[in-house]
């Protein structure tokens, strides 16, 4: 028959097993816990990649766009200054056009003429200074 500490001995040795079994039940599962958790993690770092990527070439395509509108405003910028200078260039032309046909006038505004034929010297004479 067995003593008392022989029994003793038996439960320390199956507690032990137990214990050992309990702690390598616990360490499965908390590796089984970390492996999910650097899954997710892997997960979640692929679907941002995605969402970077898809996010920089809609940066992209924005940054061509505003660069085509800045062209075009460039574009329009220069067109405006060079209409902007024909016009003043067209302004001192017809200012000069105005002070010869005024001259013109002048020459001839004393002239009166009853007839066509009367009037067609003053005439040719203002077409000839206007020209």
């Amino acid at each position: 028959m067995m003593d008392l500490s022989d029994m003793t001995d038996v439960v320390k040795g199956r507690a032990q097993v137990m214990l050992a079994a309990l702690v390598a039940i616990a360490f499965a599962l908390l590796s089984c816990a970390a492996g999910v958790g650097w899954w997710l993690a892997a997960s979640d770092r692929d679907q941002a990649r995605g969402e970077l990527v898809a996010a920089q070439r809609d940066n992209a395509e924005l940054r061509g766009s505003i660069r085509v509108q800045n062209e075009a405003v460039g574009a329009m910028q220069r067109a405006t200054a060079l209409a902007d200078e024909r016009g003043r260039a067209a302004q001192a032309a017809s200012e000069v056009a105005g002070r010869r046909f005024e001259a013109a006038l002048a020459k001839i505004g004393s002239t009166h003429a009853v007839t066509c034929a009367d009037a067609m010297p003053a005439v040719n004479a203002l077409l000839e200074t206007v020209r």
